[in-house]
């Protein structure tokens, strides 16, 4: 049983083996009664000799973000029903990930609720031949299996293709990198795609060229003349509504239907 004050104490198995160390309880009720969580001790056989060397442990990083395919996603994103692993939506730049073949994703589409994802990014399945189903599945490796300065092979699937994609690890960062940051065609204090949206949307309405409900909204970042665009393209059974948005002052640049 794990009480409030156990934390950093053994998790003991009943032949006597340290499993573990105690580091939480969820208890509603202050007391041994909830859901105890423990650190492994394969992870505390890598981290705490580097902590009495080093003063520090370094964490394997790929440079990338991503999640675990849903059956939402994967219709929004355009994967077959059946697809696991782990959607790659951003690679993070100057990241190990950025140094690789691996692609994230560079179309941004909403789905019915209004929620943003990225289409077009590569699906993990494995990494070093070990199956990735979750993203949890690939953080426990980069955890348990990895360090910084090795080469972890990345099976993905693209499209119809899979490949086998190396990738030297790097070293996490003491501070999350600010993905936002990104380059892009977008000026900074430019619009965003779900605003781009928003904007076609509405002219697309207003001019009535486009008839039936909009079933797909695509917004990918584009330049033309220099000057920084969203490309949005709505979707209907019949046509495709093609608008060139302003990414800087959301001006309506082009509206065509086909």
């Amino acid at each position: 049983a794990i009480n409030p004050g156990n934390s950093g104490g053994p998790l003991i198995d009943l032949a006597g083996r340290v499993v573990g160390v105690n580091f939480a309880i969820r208890s509603e009720v202050r007391a041994n009664a909830g859901v105890g969580f423990a650190i492994p001790v394969s992870i505390l056989h890598r981290v705490v000799p580097a902590l009495i060397e080093e003063g520090h442990y370094a964490y394997a990083y790929l440079g990338m973000t991503g999640s675990t395919i849903s059956a939402g996603m994967a219709d929004v994103l355009g994967l077959p029903n059946n697809r696991l692993g782990v959607y790659v939506a951003e690679i993070i730049p100057g990241g190990p990930a950025s140094k690789s073949e691996l692609v994230g994703g560079s179309e941004v589409v909403t789905d019915e609720n209004g929620v943003e994802f990225e289409r077009g990014g590569d699906v993990i399945t494995a990494i070093d031949e070990q199956p990735v189903l979750r993203f949890e599945d690939l953080v426990s490796y980069l955890v348990t299996q990895a360090s910084p300065g090795q080469t972890v092979t990345l099976t993905v699937i693209r499209g119809e293709e899979t490949l086998q994609i190396p990738v030297v690890l790097g070293e996490r960062p003491a501070t999350p990198p600010d993905v936002t940051a990104r380059p892009d065609t977008r000026e900074p204090e430019g619009i965003s795609a779900r605003r781009a949206i928003e904007i076609a949307t509405a002219a697309v309405e207003e001019s009535g060229l486009l008839t039936g409900e909009i079933d797909e909204k695509v917004a990918s970042p584009d330049a033309i003349d220099g000057v920084a665009v969203w490309v949005v393209e709505l979707t209907t059974a019949e046509a495709t509504a093609t608008v060139t948005v302003d990414a800087t002052t959301g001006e309506i640049l082009d509206l065509t239907v086909e």
